[in-house]
């Protein structure tokens, strides 16, 4: 209990901070006056466009809200008027603050769909609470988890297709999916190398490769590897293909060629593992594959700009002038790319001063190539940028700890 209050408490001081950033106030108590001459006191209207409130911005203030009812659920009891107090308050301490922060509006329909998504997450919380003990000790999980390396390779292909669907905005307009299958024709047309997160979806296909064929080896099927690559294979085209129901995603081509040469190198690693097991090297050889290609993710089209763009220090900075969904996307991306390394850096079970080597070793280079978009045009450094991925590899670990903690099988799981 005493770990979410301390999560409780970070977030809804993240609230703040994310209402006060840049730091910037009114100079005058008439800048304070005009503030709230300009606050929109009608909820679920706008009155200076004549029309609903704006539903992108209604369902954003429920969405930055939920953890409130979700953490509060968990420290403040099942009861739900403390959380609900909680989230109106600090919403209400929200839009009060907006009052002396420029080029802010306070809106009393930010109030109450603050206050709904408190109580949104409080019900999705009591309501899927219940079920989490249910699946880890239902009769199936524990019979998969009892596989060496499958719960790891069901974890891995569930995060390779979250990876490929957020920001979950699905569309089944026909136009939209229309203009993405024949972008898939463009491609093929007008074939351009520009790499991207290329080589991210590659290292997760090879370390896909590598448990689905150690674990047809485990299961002694005949022509394992060739079947694990083939079945990984068939996977990542899934995952690519199913982006076209996805309005801001675009299936490529590209990309799922690097995925089926991913997989063909995790296939290859794990037939050379067999012959000779150490399982150290192939960590530090994933890992250095991995900070690759980030660094070509992070500085495409390695395009030098004229001089130097110093960072920017203050967290979330730079994302407080995107919209929240889109934020929230770039968040959630950041985190997912080094979860994979995080898990399998507790499955190697450093000593202490390795394990220690091993952040430090992370934590620098994340540094070392976030610092270096400041040379690239068009790229912008950023402090969150680098701490996000190895935030994102520290949560791996962690489900690896809880994992074991709950008794599921992980040996021969990692390299």
């Amino acid at each position: 209990m005493g770990k979410w209050k301390y999560l409780f408490a970070a977030y809804i001081g993240f609230v703040i901070y994310g209402t006060l950033i840049p730091f910037h106030v009114v100079d005058s108590l008439q800048g304070v006056f005009r503030n709230l001459e300009a606050v929109r006191w009608l909820p679920f209207w706008d009155l200076h466009r004549g029309r609903i409130a704006s539903v992108p911005d209604m369902v954003q203030n429920v969405l930055l809200f939920l953890p409130i009812g979700i953490l509060g659920a968990r420290c403040l009891g099942r009861r739900l008027a403390p959380t609900l107090a909680t989230g109106f308050g600090l919403s209400l301490l929200v839009e009060v603050l907006q009052l002396v922060t420029p080029n802010r509006v306070s809106s009393v329909n930010d109030l109450v769909f603050n206050t709904l998504g408190t109580a949104a997450g409080f019900f999705l919380c009591l309501r899927l609470a219940p079920l989490w003990p249910r699946l880890i000790h239902s009769p199936v999980f524990r019979e998969i988890a009892r596989v060496p390396g499958a719960l790891p390779l069901l974890m891995l292909m569930l995060y390779s297709w979250v990876y490929a669907l957020e920001p979950f905005n699905f569309t089944l307009d026909v136009g939209v999916v229309w203009w993405n299958v024949r972008a898939i024709f463009r491609q093929l047309l007008h074939p351009r190398l520009v790499l991207g997160d290329e080589l991210i979806l590659a290292s997760q296909f090879a370390l896909m490769g590598f448990l689905a064929a150690g674990l047809l080896q485990k299961l002694r099927v005949r022509a394992a590897c060739a079947l694990s690559l083939f079945l990984v294979a068939l996977w990542a085209a899934v995952t690519e293909m199913s982006q076209l129901i996805v309005a801001s995603r675009v299936a490529s081509l590209l990309t799922l060629a690097f995925s089926w040469i991913g997989a063909a190198i995790g296939v290859a690693a794990r037939a050379w593992y067999t012959l000779s097991p150490r399982p150290g090297r192939l960590f530090v050889l994933y890992a250095l594959f991995l900070l690759a290609a980030h660094a070509v993710d992070a500085l495409s089209p390695f395009t030098l700009r004229e001089s130097y763009l110093r960072p920017a220090l203050l967290p979330f900075r730079q994302y407080q002038s995107a919209y929240f969904v889109s934020a929230l996307s770039n968040v959630f991306h950041a985190l997912l790319v080094f979860m994979p390394l995080g898990f399998l850096a507790s499955r190697i079970r450093f000593g202490r001063a390795r394990g220690l080597l091993f952040w430090s070793v992370l934590l620098v280079a994340l540094v070392a190539i976030e610092l270096g978009q400041g040379f690239i045009a068009g790229r912008y450094p950023d402090v969150t940028d680098f701490f996000l991925p190895f935030a994102g590899a520290v949560i791996g670990w962690w489900v690896a700890e809880k994992a074991r903690e709950h008794g599921f099988t992980l040996r021969n799981s990692s390299p």
